[in-house]
């Protein structure tokens, strides 16, 4: 019974946790590390399990006999009993007064070693870079400095809860000279005899067990309390709640209305203001830094809007169902997601379509060459270790998955940012039939591939600076024109 409940206890955590953090907004994910997130879903919650286990085990058996000796003691000897009874507030008050430090080296234990797994988090996934740039040394020692705080920080938090029980070891032992002083008393007043309180000494030792076995897992209670605290940090993340306004079609009208963005203190986007009628395409163009993602972003509800108004067709998107807004968005990230599974898998994730259909559209864009060149062709297993794809590729890859998904909105994030030109060509050439009667969002870092939008958006240190026709921006011999002209 003890191993159904816990394990399913811990099976329904990981589950909250997981659902959870697929409606907390993305500024969670910006202040905290990928790493750190793992050590909660992983470490913390093996901590609640393994402390679950040992106390639920040790409790349970522990409570009966706890009840049982208390009324056999009483009935024995009321005096012996109070005098034993007593002992128990004095270990209560030593822990109380050692809990405070406990779950203050607790919980920086389970915080460092978020940072730890972060840290080797980050090294492993860039072991390549650091070894060009020979700086194994240097994080070297950056690992061992958090590996070193984080044993010391261990140590005390150890000495703490291992110091508990040898405390209360010597709290039974000051009551059991005091039973005997006092049963000896009794004896020689002829009250009780000694056989009796040679029996009450085994009583109470079966009475200070389930203490004793408490005070031998406090530490795996106090660090199963600091992993509570960090996990229901998650599980209790204030959500707000989803609009129920449901998007069965959409025609694709955009519009920025006086939109305001900040990350932390700096806005990134000042008083965006501008249309984009259904079926046209716009390219957002601009220095790094300078916004164009963060209006992706907003669009996608990937961050919640908090000063001005995106339009869809006329309706404020904060009132707009999120999977339902997304469900008529494709969109493509500059840096491709790709999956453990086959090429076919992750080309059709989320869509119902027979992969004959998939063959013919990559067939008709011209992005089959490569796909057929694999091991299996589009059955190959890939994930983000093996190297059978290139960057260029797994962008291709995400802009099929987008084309496939026939939204009424196409999003390119600078999506072909590491496709060389003569294959960027290719891919536009291919995909223009099925971007036809679509409202597109470009944001390109190259200028001769944005030609042809109806609407050119340029930003500058979060600011709309020009927006216009290719040829109208051109004529203007503005900012624009200086850019393109480079």
């Amino acid at each position: 019974i003890t191993i159904y409940s816990v394990e399913n206890t811990i099976y329904t955590l990981r589950k909250e946790l997981f659902n959870k953090l697929d409606k907390i907004p993305n500024k969670y994910f910006d202040e905290h590390d990928n790493g750190e997130l793992m050590s909660i879903i992983t470490n913390d919650v093996d901590n609640i399990n393994e402390c679950l286990s040992e106390l639920i085990s040790t409790i349970t058996g522990s409570i009966i006999t706890f009840i049982g000796v208390i009324l056999i003691m009483f009935y024995m000897n009321i005096l012996l009993s109070i005098v034993i009874i007593l002992t128990v507030p004095i270990f209560f008050i030593i822990v109380s007064k050692m809990s405070k430090k406990m779950n203050e080296y607790f919980d920086l234990k389970q915080k460092l070693l978020g940072e730890l797994t972060a840290s080797t988090e980050e090294i492993i996934s860039n072991i390549k870079n650091i070894k060009e740039i020979n700086q194994e040394k240097y994080f070297f020692k950056k690992f061992d400095n958090n590996n070193n705080y984080y044993k010391n920080t261990s140590i005390k938090a150890n000495m703490y809860s291992y110091i508990i029980l040898p405390i209360n070891l010597i709290i039974n032992n000051l009551s059991n000279i005091l039973i005997i002083a006092i049963g000896s008393f009794l004896v020689l007043k002829g009250q009780i005899k000694i056989g009796s309180i040679v029996a009450f000494l085994s009583y109470a030792t079966m009475f200070k067990e389930p203490i004793n076995d408490l005070a031998s897992i406090m530490g795996t209670i106090e660090q199963a309390l600091a992993s509570g605290r960090r996990i229901f940090s998650i599980i209790d993340y204030p959500i707000k709640q989803s609009s129920n306004y449901q998007l069965n079609k959409i025609k694709g009208n955009i519009e920025f209305k006086n939109v305001y963005f900040k990350y932390s203190d700096k806005y990134v986007l000042k008083n965006i203001s501008f249309k984009l009628k259904e079926k046209t395409t716009l390219s957002i163009v601009g220095e790094t830094g300078s916004g164009k993602t963060t209006i992706i972003n907003l669009l996608e509800k990937f961050y919640e809007l908090k000063k001005g108004t995106i339009y869809l067709d006329g309706i404020d998107i904060r009132n707009i169902d999120t999977n339902q807004l997304r469900n008529n968005i494709g969109l493509v990230l500059q840096e491709p997601g790709i999956f453990k599974g086959t090429i076919m898998e992750n080309i059709k994730y989320g869509l119902d379509i027979e992969d004959k259909e998939i063959i013919k559209i990559c067939k008709e864009i011209d992005a089959d060459k490569f796909i057929e060149k694999l091991p299996n062709g589009y059955y190959t297993e890939i994930s983000k270790e093996n190297n059978y794809l290139s960057t260029s590729q797994k962008q291709v890859i995400s802009i099929i998955r987008c084309i496939i998904k026939d939204a009424d909105i196409i999003i390119f994030d600078e999506a072909t940012s590491e496709i060389d030109l003569k294959t960027e060509k290719i891919i536009y050439k291919g995909i223009n039939k099925f971007l036809k009667n679509k409202t597109c969002i470009f944001i390109a870092h190259r200028l001769s591939t944005i030609k042809e939008s109806n609407n050119i958006l340029l930003l500058k240190n979060g600011e709309i600076k020009e927006f216009g026709s290719h040829e109208e921006l051109i004529n203007k011999k503005g900012m624009y024109y200086n850019l393109y002209n480079e």
